[in-house]
């Protein structure tokens, strides 16, 4: 049905885009050069080559999170900011089930989330935690 489809809208749209006239191109202008910040400038807070401090939330999103025992607990749902925008203050976790079935969110103090670069990535602990305490903690329902 789908290819169907296709073929019909296909053989729809072919004479009038046969009859359209090519465009012509535009006049080129170059662009305005703009000054890059130099090293001297407030506004440079961070190394263009490498992060010096802090994590980036693309790495730490989807991350899987380890006990002491080095045991997978689960993975890194959500991240949740204070109602200022400037700290992140609970870390929702998605735990159980298999293959993404059948699991739970839970909320945990973002703070008890141990943080750790390791080789180009990094590691997550959630030192005392069990699958099964985590599975046990009331359901995270989003708004």
């Amino acid at each position: 049905m789908r290819t169907m489809t296709l073929a019909l809208l296909t053989l729809l749209v072919s004479p009038a885009l046969a009859q359209t006239p090519a465009p012509t191109a535009p006049a080129l202008t170059p662009a305005p050069v703009q000054n890059m910040p130099t090293k001297d400038d407030a506004a440079l807070k961070v190394d263009t080559v490498r992060m010096r401090e802090g994590y980036r939330v693309a790495k730490i999103m989807g991350g899987t999170v380890h006990n002491s025992q080095n045991q997978s607990v689960g993975t890194v749902d959500d991240l949740l900011l204070n109602a200022s925008g400037d700290q992140v203050v609970v870390a929702v976790l998605s735990v159980g089930g298999f293959l993404g079935i059948g699991n739970k969110l839970v909320a945990v103090p973002y703070k008890d989330l141990q943080i750790e670069r390791k080789n180009d990535g990094i590691s997550l602990m959630l030192p005392n935690a069990t699958k099964e305490a985590l599975t046990a903690m009331p359901t995270f329902k989003p708004d």
